[in-house]
């Protein structure tokens, strides 16, 4: 008897917890689905331990209504899959990354000047974002301003210059912050920014555009005094 009830407790259990699953995938409505994608902000750590962001952009109200629709028919779950395997295709076909470009993090250049009077300095490094499941990005970056040296010492920072080449399509950059500091025998300027990429990727005859940033990318420029 105590057997008999066992096994119909079980099953009373397995039945709750699959219809608590099935109820939390059919619980979204059309408009509870349309908030969702339109508010969709995630941060994710990549390989390397750093942060990246991910939202979804809808270029149109019609792409925007059939995603969520989608989601409304099909469930959470099923629409994850499908975006991840299209993101997966979209990467399949990026040019291969050069692994010898790859760049330490943060990047640091070194640079002297002698005698007194305006100097230029500069210098350059190569630059991986990497986005998780959306793949990475190589860029070069550049870095150059002018300091002034008086009676052998430093006194001013100013002209500073900065550039982010090489840049693939759907790619950029922004966000720049540049702190500077000296003392009488070191200078430098750290340049910090973002590194964004955008990928459009189609799903069940609708799309939209995954974007992903890197937060804080680094590149410092020091300079000393010979």
């Amino acid at each position: 008897m105590k057997r008999k009830l066992l096994i119909v407790l079980s099953l009373v259990m397995m039945f709750s917890l699959s219809a608590t699953v099935f109820a939390a995938e059919q619980t979204m409505t059309i408009e509870e689905a349309k908030e969702y994608l339109e508010n969709y902000y995630v941060t994710k750590e990549n390989i390397y331990g750093k942060e990246y962001s991910m939202q979804y952009i809808f270029s149109s109200e019609d792409d925007l209504n059939s995603a969520a629709e989608y989601i409304s028919d099909n469930g959470l779950a099923a629409f994850n899959t499908a975006r991840d395997i299209a993101i997966k295709e979209v990467v399949s076909k990026e040019p291969t990354i050069d692994s010898g470009l790859r760049a330490t993090r943060p990047s640091v250049v070194y640079r002297t000047v002698s005698g007194n009077g305006n100097h230029y300095v500069n210098g350059q490094t190569y630059g991986l974002s990497n986005f998780g499941t959306l793949g990475s990005t190589e860029y070069l970056v550049e870095l150059g301003y002018r300091v002034n040296v008086a009676n052998g010492a430093f006194n001013e920072i100013n002209s500073i210059s900065f550039d982010v080449r090489n840049l693939r399509p759907g790619v950029s950059y922004g966000n720049t912050r540049f702190p500077a500091y000296y003392t009488n025998t070191n200078a430098s300027v750290t340049a910090n920014f973002d590194i964004t990429k955008e990928m459009e990727i189609s799903i069940a005859g609708f799309g939209f555009v995954i974007k992903s940033e890197t937060a804080n990318e680094v590149f410092a420029l020091m300079t000393n005094i010979r």
